[in-house]
């Protein structure tokens, strides 16, 4: 990934931001992610694209056999969020 408008540590990420994700406690609750401020529900369609599967860290896309993977932290899980000083 490169550098947004050459920006010093700053990460371009392209394609949809995961920005919360709830899931009921109870067996076969309900399941709700907002993607760039829109809600989906597991099953629904988010810009053609059906909601696959949702877990606590991640909701997956599926669109024409190809699936897409939207991570709650990305930079976090990435280990991209952090840096080590040594001196």
């Amino acid at each position: 990934m490169s550098p947004r408008h050459g920006t010093p540590g700053a990460v371009a990420m392209d394609g949809p931001k995961l920005q919360s994700i709830l899931i009921a406690r109870t067996p076969g609750g309900r399941h709700v992610a907002v993607i760039d401020g829109a809600t989906v529900r597991l099953g629904d369609t988010y810009q053609g694209a059906r909601v696959e599967r949702m877990t606590q860290s991640e909701v997956v896309l599926s669109k024409g056999g190809k699936k897409q993977v939207l991570k709650l932290f990305p930079a976090t899980v990435a280990g991209q969020n952090t840096k080590s000083v040594q001196q």
